[in-house]
């Protein structure tokens, strides 16, 4: 960590760090350094000049404002080369959403309708992947009055296949989307299709439910509640 003033980085991520979209970091808007932290999980001169569209040079220099920021710091065992990763606040500016906050009724009562799309996922055959496992954190499981987001990490597996091979079923799904009109932007697109569509579901097109389809570091980092396998599920979220 650097010299530079810290912030009260659990505090942030609890209540979530709220952005002004016409605020600027490192001479960019805000919005663009926000969805450079979300593209890459580690930052070079290379990926940031690749990015944003600038020279080595210039790239040198945003990463060493982000790292005066404290939003960035180097990763001390990669001897090779400076790669550089997000801190808690640059996970926190990750995770940032310029939308307007809503009320912990309100936000209660999207988490019961993503758990009962989460139920539809597993019970229906259709869908290939399952829900293995839901984490909620962030200012949702605080006694925050209003909340900028649900955070979520959902971890799907697939759905094991009696009678036919998981590949054949895959292939079946794909080509009925074809056969529906859908259109994919390469082959790597196709074959995820399957996946993804149950990422989108479990979305419901909610602006508010912010979910990562993976492990997140930031877990080991804040107070996180697994809410699924619900027999697991041994908490109330507060009011």
């Amino acid at each position: 960590m650097n010299g530079y003033v810290k912030f009260p980085y659990l505090k942030l991520i609890s209540k979530k760090m709220k952005i002004n979209p016409k605020e600027s970091i490192a001479g960019f808007p805000i919005l663009k350094i926000r969805d450079l932290l979300r593209f890459h999980d580690q930052l070079t001169p290379e990926k940031v000049s690749k990015r944003l569209v600038i020279s080595i040079e210039q790239a040198n220099s945003v990463l060493q404002e982000l790292i005066q920021l404290d939003y960035l710091e180097l990763v001390p065992e990669n001897f090779e080369y400076k790669t550089y990763t997000r801190t808690i606040l640059g996970n926190a500016l990750r995770m940032a959403k310029a939308i307007p906050s809503i009320s912990k009724e309100k936000a209660k009562n999207l988490f019961d309708e993503f758990l009962c799309r989460v139920k539809e996922v597993n019970e229906n055959d259709n869908f290939l992947w399952e829900v293995e496992r839901v984490v909620v954190f962030g200012s949702f499981i605080t006694d925050a009055t209003f909340v900028n987001d649900i955070d979520l990490v959902v971890i799907l597996t697939r759905r094991r296949i009696l009678g036919n091979s998981w590949d054949k079923r895959n292939r079946d799904r794909i080509n009925q989307a074809v056969a529906g009109g859908k259109h994919f932007y390469d082959s790597v697109d196709e074959m995820c299709y399957p996946e993804l569509e149950v990422r989108k579901f479990l979305k419901g097109k909610s602006h508010y439910l912010s979910i990562v389809f993976r492990e997140d570091e930031i877990l080991k980092q804040t107070k996180s509640i697994q809410v699924f396998p619900e027999e697991q599920r041994n908490f109330a979220i507060a009011d």
